[in-house]
């Protein structure tokens, strides 16, 4: 079973990082990536992933305002 993973990051760098990491394991794909907490949400509710990593610290809204 695939484990659909979508990356909120607002630091390109670390994002393209945590990609290269997330494409190594089995059954994970990445099936969206955000810049800012708003995108985030939005990606959250097109795409259904089962997990999210999220940054605290990111524009629009912080990761922890994106989860409320």
């Amino acid at each position: 079973m695939e484990t659909k993973v979508l990356i909120a990051e607002d630091d390109p760098v670390m994002r393209h990082i945590l990609r290269k990491a997330l494409e190594e394991i089995p059954d994970v794909k990445v099936v969206g990536e955000a810049g800012n907490g708003l995108e985030a949400i939005r990606l959250a509710k097109e795409m259904v992933p089962q997990v999210v990593f999220l940054d605290i610290a990111m524009p629009e809204k912080d990761g922890l305002e994106a989860v409320s």
